[in-house]
């Protein structure tokens, strides 16, 4: 495949950046040729082309604010209006589209006031199509991820959300409505392990959650803690960097007011006695609930272990420095 790079034409490209971002694949030489290539061509690219490529783009966190910027000028027009942006779609798009890059803004973790006014601005556009009957029919996953922006902009952004029209609001409350009942999820056996465990501790909670478009895995009854177990599929492919999408939901979690606990597969899996998988969750959820690092500067930088064992005449001890914590 290195040897015919050059003889990829754009279409071809599309359809290579889609796959690698569906299966979380970015380490690699030929990855980053599609990406310079489509930088040379951003120019040539067609509406629905420019908005594959911007998702996937996204997704695969490989998207400079320069090649984000080109990419928005193809299918929209960004403009200036006093202190705050104004962004109107192509009329070509329908609402799945429209959804994709609202989503895909969403994800780059963009830090200024301008991307709360762009998702404003998409979800005015999404509400009118909707009321136009022009396009009425959703799937489920651009349901959920609708969910997921209006509840980032009304969590983060709140006077931003309420100058969105009220009847655009009711529209978008209904599309939202539409994906409302009984909801079951596929589990993992790494959520069963920890589900396990947290019962043998007498922990209440509930599985697989969803809570404003997000599926939560585990969900304590009586803490405002969620239990994020982070399977390979949530990594990308061959490194131990969460993806994107992830660190997206577990940032806006945090805004929603939750506290995250996360188990990694690749630090579950190498606890193999039982006790040292009681001691991980301990120590998790006590960290989870009262570590202070992100709000005590004098904190900044340390890093708290988790299991500390030490080998003595065929016993362990577990040894810790800490106040201890059962739950």
């Amino acid at each position: 495949m290195l040897s015919h790079q050059e003889e990829c034409d754009i279409q071809e490209v599309t359809t290579l950046l889609r796959t690698y971002a569906i299966q979380h694949y970015r380490d690699h030489s030929f990855v980053s040729h599609l990406v310079s290539k489509v930088a040379s061509n951003v120019n040539t690219l067609g509406v629905s082309t420019a908005v594959s490529i911007y998702s996937s783009l996204s997704i695969l966190d490989l998207l400079d604010e320069e090649l984000a910027l080109s990419l928005e000028s193809r299918f929209g027009n960004r403009r200036k209006s006093g202190e705050r942006l104004e962004f109107e779609v192509d009329d070509t798009l329908n609402i799945r589209d429209i959804i994709e890059i609202g989503y895909s803004k969403l994800i780059q973790q963009d830090p200024g006031n301008d991307s709360f006014w762009l998702m404003k601005d998409l979800l005015e556009r999404i509400a009118a199509l909707w009321d136009a009957s022009i396009d009425t029919t959703l799937q489920s996953q651009y349901i959920r991820k609708l969910t997921v922006l209006i509840a980032q902009l009304k969590c983060s952004a709140e006077p931003c959300y309420n100058s969105i029209r009220k009847d655009h609001i009711e529209t978008l409350e209904s599309i939202i409505g539409s994906d409302i009942g009984y909801k079951k999820f596929k589990t993992t056996t790494l959520i069963n392990k920890v589900a396990q465990h947290l019962e043998k501790l007498r922990i209440r909670f509930e599985t697989n959650v969803y809570y404003n478009g997000i599926l939560l895995d585990i969900m304590e009854k009586d803490r405002n803690l969620v239990w994020l177990c982070n399977s390979y599929h949530r990594f990308y492919a061959g490194t131990f960097d969460l993806t994107a999408e992830r660190r997206t939901l577990d940032r806006l979690l945090k805004a929603f007011g939750f506290k995250t606990c996360h188990v990694n597969f690749y630090q579950w899996g190498r606890l193999k006695a039982k006790r040292t998988r009681f001691a991980y969750i301990r120590m998790a959820r006590y960290y989870a609930l009262y570590d202070n690092r992100e709000y005590d500067h004098r904190y900044a930088g340390w890093s708290l272990p988790y299991v500390w064992w030490n080998t003595s005449r065929q016993d362990q001890m577990h040894v810790s420095n800490y106040i201890k914590y059962e739950p």
